[in-house]
């Protein structure tokens, strides 16, 4: 997702290797798996090509056993109960939920709503005149690009938009916050971009549910920072995937925590079981969300060459991936389709 660089025999070479060891709990002889290493060997290539450093990481054989894992139990209920845990979601969001349900709501009402917020509107308007949408003209007003966007879709995204600007006071070390939401960008996009390959019929829903898949760690790192160093320096010592070091050793992983505090938002089914189910997806959903959030995630994994998040990329789910009918060509051509989408995304949103 950067300025393409060209790289040496050597760092394609050490970009082969660096992805072996993150995608070391997959199984290679697996198409899909096979062309997620590939991009993630050519986008650790190109990172180094620019001069980027590649993280130490262990090389491990096997997933840490239940015994291994030191224990440091958090109720997540209690998280969300503590005063100041969970923020809440701007009075905008519910004036949105009061205008789509009123009778006869016109795209004028809604975007008299979101007109009021001077930064949500800047931002929708920074995403709508993107490739995120490509539309061939410039679109000058939140009215006009309810029309051309849609109520329902143009309300997720604001969602997603002001679920961004809650979290503050997260320790430093414990994460980059625009490394943090440039990856989830890139797994909404990417999720969209695959639901419509999949044949969704609401691809932006999945921009929303990929946007804010990992929204249960801000909480983690904000409520309970001590316990998530444990989890971290686990995970990098031993080489253990995140949510399984976060199951182990507190009882809960940011998925489940995620899924119960957009629950608790009220916010729409389909978006909590996709955050909630990103980490364990399963082929008897009626829905593809979760699947879908999961492959995205993976793919986004891999697409950062220099592994700014998770060292390890969890084990694709080659049932539920086989559920959605996708191929291997897919994922190359999502990872294609997105570049560009994803770095004006960023931009949009994140006012880089």
């Amino acid at each position: 997702m950067h300025t393409p660089a060209t790289p040496t025999p050597e760092y394609f070479a050490l970009g082969r290797s660096f992805a072996a060891l993150r995608f070391s709990f997959d199984d290679p002889r697996h198409k899909a798996v096979d062309t997620l290493r590939r991009l993630c060997a050519t986008a650790t290539a190109h990172a180094l090509a620019r001069g980027e450093l590649l993280p130490p990481l262990p090389a491990p054989d096997r997933q840490p056993s239940p015994g291994e894992y030191p224990k440091a139990p958090v109720d997540p209920f209690e998280l969300l109960r503590h005063e100041m845990g969970l923020p809440s979601l701007p009075t905008i969001y519910a004036e949105l939920q009061e205008v789509i349900a009123a009778p006869g709501t016109s795209a004028g009402n809604v975007a008299h709503v979101i007109s009021r917020d001077t930064g949500l509107t800047a931002s929708l308007l920074r995403l709508v005149n993107s490739s995120f949408y490509s539309f061939p003209s410039q679109i000058e007003t939140i009215s006009r690009a309810v029309t051309l966007v849609g109520t329902a879709q143009l309300t997720t995204l604001a969602i997603g938009t002001t679920v961004m600007k809650l979290f503050s006071d997260i320790p430093d070390e414990l994460v980059s916050m625009e490394t943090f939401w440039r990856h989830s960008i890139a797994t909404g996009i990417l999720a969209r971009n695959l639901a419509r390959r999949a044949g969704e019929k609401d691809p932006e829903r999945l921009f929303v549910a990929g946007l804010l898949h990992d929204v249960g760690l801000l909480m983690m790192y904000q409520a309970i920072p001590d316990k998530c160093r444990l989890v971290h320096s686990f995970v990098r010592d031993h080489g253990a995937i995140l949510h399984s070091a976060e199951m182990n050793i507190l009882g809960f992983d940011h998925a489940m925590l995620g899924g119960m505090m957009l629950r608790k938002w009220n916010l729409p089914y389909p978006l909590v079981n996709a955050v909630l189910r990103h980490h364990t997806p399963d082929k008897s959903e009626e829905h593809l969300e979760p699947t879908l959030v999961h492959i995205a995630n993976n793919l986004a994994g891999a697409l950062d060459g220099t592994a700014h998040g998770e060292p390890f990329i969890q084990p694709l789910n080659i049932i539920a991936w086989d559920a959605t009918g996708l191929t291997s060509e897919d994922l190359e051509a999502t990872a294609l389709e997105s570049e560009t989408q994803i770095n004006e995304a960023c931009q949009a949103m994140l006012n880089a």
